[in-house]
C-alpha cells in the first residue's frame, strides 16, 4: 500500500492540511456530540535524541496499522466509521529560545 503522505507533494501539502484542519473547525458546531468530542487537536514540546523520535514515529504507526486497510478496502470499514486526517508532524527546532540563545 502507499501510503497517502507519499501522493501529496512537498511544496503545498502542509497548505492542504492546515485548510482541511479550518474546514473542519468551521464545521465543527454542525457535528455530532461524538464526533466533536472525538477530534483531537494536541501538541506538545518533548525532547528528544534522533533515535528517540524515529522510535517514537514507528509506534505511532503500529497503532496505525490495524486501520490502514480500510482506506482501500471499504468492507472493513465498521458502520458510522468516518475519512479521518490523523496528521503528524515531529520535528527538531526551537519554538522558544533563552535570551542567551537569541544572542549567539
Amino acid at each position: 500500500m502507499v501510503a497517502f503522505h507519499s501522493r501529496i507533494p512537498r511544496t503545498g501539502g502542509t497548505r492542504i492540511y492546515f485548510e482541511r484542519v479550518q474546514r473542519w473547525l468551521d464545521a465543527r458546531p454542525d457535528e455530532p456530540t461524538e464526533w466533536q468530542e472525538a477530534a483531537q487537536f494536541s501538541d506538545w514540546l518533548v525532547y528528544l535524541t534522533a533515535d528517540e523520535l524515529a522510535a517514537l514515529g514507528r509506534q505511532v504507526k503500529a497503532l496505525l496499522e490495524p486501520y490502514l486497510d480500510r482506506v482501500a478496502s471499504p468492507g472493513l470499514r465498521p458502520t458510522g466509521a468516518r475519512p479521518v486526517t490523523y496528521l503528524q508532524l515531529a520535528f527538531p527546532g526551537e519554538l522558544f529560545k533563552t535570551e542567551a540563545e537569541t544572542e549567539r
